[in-house]
């Protein structure tokens, strides 16, 4: 079934279970579309991601209201810093706090957005059935995306979709007009298609499926020649082997991500062409580094509540210590500029939140083993982690796709738990494997 029976164990309504499959695909559909629109850094694609998102938001409001019991999910503590989050960039617009208004109202705009995608993830996305479901949809959209990118890549590396040339110079791969922009996005995916792999419960055609789709990630990442994607790619790999050897302690699955990772640098070895070997020799970026100290200068002038959300480029030439004739739009360090936009009340936000998050993804991620909910929640504190890596060398969480799947992922690992979930004797395969067991004694 679709809508597993919630707690009490009353049956949905009809109404209610298709409200939720539509907030499910909706979601998934939003999800689908925002990289593909190039990310959705343009007017156009802002604007149809906010309004899927405001459609979303009517949906769960109707479910709610129809199913009180799913009125349970949003009990989460993680809901309060994430609404105070939403309280403080409000505070900078409404009380003119911000140093430019309008950047700052726009940028709540968007911020709200991503909020209801993580209240969505919250809802929907809390029962195994769905997770299974998630997981396979991530698989296929990631495998599509990284042939299509690497097809572009070998034919067309100057142009969009084989037609379309930036406005601005970059390096493009896949969708997205920045390479490092498109690692973020496989480095979010890619460890549900490796907890595919590994989850014993499901059919060993699908497990190969999810294999090969992971490896085809991670070629095409490693292929972007993104070094703080790459980087992050193998700290994801670290941080599963960790958790799998020291909260679940199941050292054969532990290996096996070992052995991944090994092959991910074997595959770099492998592809290592002059072009991707010089790449990664090469981490010497006086410019990052530059921005970096200014950006401290900054914080210590605006250090309670920031300069508003959004404010950077605006505020930056003000403290910039060094001369060039680029325009400087970014801090290129998401947690740098974090602290500079909204200050220590910002930062402490963020960081509440985010441990509220890893506290209870880490609870649920220890039965992995025995249901896709354990398994989605270490697959998405995974793609966290990777993400936060890859923060402290770029500006993902700017994109309005990368940030969108990054809240969805924090809902994922935040979710509350309920009735319903798929455990591994409940499978087929294994009632299969019972019986046959059965029969021989």
């Amino acid at each position: 079934m679709d809508t597993p029976v919630p707690a009490g164990g009353a049956q949905p309504s009809a109404l209610a279970g298709a409200l939720e499959s539509a907030i499910f695909w909706s979601l998934c559909g939003v999800l689908a579309f925002a990289p593909m629109a190039f990310g959705a850094v343009e007017p156009w694609a802002v604007f149809v991601l906010q309004s899927a998102l405001t459609a979303v938001a009517v949906l769960l409001v109707a479910y709610v209201a129809v199913n009180p019991s799913a009125s349970g999910a949003l009990r989460n503590l993680a809901l309060l810093p994430a609404a105070l989050f939403v309280v403080l960039v409000g505070a900078q617009v409404g009380l003119n706090l911000s140093l430019y208004r309008y950047a700052t109202y726009v940028e709540l705009l968007k911020v709200i957005a991503y909020g209801i995608g993580f209240v969505a993830a919250l809802v929907v996305l809390r029962s195994s059935d769905r997770l299974r479901k998630f997981t396979l949809f991530l698989g296929i959209f990631g495998f599509g995306v990284a042939v299509f990118a690497m097809l572009q890549h070998f034919t067309s590396p100057d142009k969009l979709y084989w037609f379309r040339t930036p406005s601005q110079p970059g390096h493009i791969f896949g969708p997205y007009v920045n390479r490092n922009h498109y690692a973020g996005l496989m480095e979010m995916i890619i460890p549900f298609a490796v907890l595919g792999f590994l989850v014993p419960y499901t059919r060993r055609e699908k497990r190969t499926l999810m294999l090969f789709a992971a490896a085809i990630m991670a070629a095409s990442l490693v292929l972007s020649l993104s070094r703080g994607g790459t980087i992050a790619l193998l700290v994801e790999m670290l941080f599963v082997t960790g958790v799998l050897t020291y909260r679940t302690r199941n050292q054969r699955a532990a290996w096996g991500i070992g052995a991944l990772g090994v092959a991910l640098i074997a595959l770099v070895a492998w592809l290592g062409s002059s072009q991707v070997m010089e790449r990664f020799s090469s981490f010497q970026d006086w410019m990052r580094l530059a921005i970096a100290r200014d950006s401290l200068r900054m914080f210590a002038d605006h250090w309670l509540y920031g300069t508003g959300l959004a404010t950077f480029p605006t505020v930056y030439p003000l403290y910039r210590s060094f001369s060039t004739d680029l325009f400087v739009n970014q801090a290129h360090n998401d947690i740098a500029q974090l602290m500079v936009e909204t200050g220590l009340l910002g930062l402490a936000l963020v960081v509440w939140f985010l441990v509220l998050v890893y506290r209870r993804g880490l609870a649920r991620a220890q039965g992995w083993m025995a249901s896709w909910k354990g398994a989605g929640a270490l697959a998405a504190l995974t793609g966290v982690t990777g993400m936060l890596v890859h923060s402290a060398f770029d500006f993902n969480l700017r994109i309005p796709a990368n940030a969108l799947f990054f809240c969805v992922l924090c809902g994922v690992a935040a979710a509350r738990e309920r009735e319903g979930a798929l455990l591994i004797e409940d499978s087929p395969r294994f009632r299969r494997r019972s019986r046959g067991d059965e029969e021989e004694a």
